[in-house]
């Protein structure tokens, strides 16, 4: 089940980018949006995305207390992959590196 954020959704649009963002300001919002990308390598469709899955576990363990042992964190790479629509539906991939 999602949460519905409390205060302000902001949506920025900078060029060909949409940035969506909440506790945050509407200028963060926008410099996220204008910042520097690289493609996603074999991305085939009009989202494409490179996440550092260490990371990104990082920041969602953060405010619960909870701890990711660094041994695990340290074998995770990137999750990468695209998304793209058809007249049939929604298809794409996502692949996990490992180190």
């Amino acid at each position: 089940m999602f949460k519905r954020p409390t205060g302000d959704v902001i949506f920025e649009l900078v060029g060909n980018r949409l940035a969506v963002g909440s506790k945050a300001t509407a200028a963060r919002v926008h410099a996220f949006a204008g910042a520097p990308t690289a493609a996603a390598t074999g991305a085939q469709g009009p989202v494409a995305f490179s996440i550092s899955l260490p990371a990104l576990l990082k920041l969602a363990v953060r405010t619960s207390g909870a701890q990711i042992p660094t041994a695990i964190l340290g074998t995770l790479g990137n999750l990468t992959g695209w998304a793209a629509n058809t007249v049939s539906g929604l298809n794409g991939t996502a692949s996990l590196a490992f180190k």
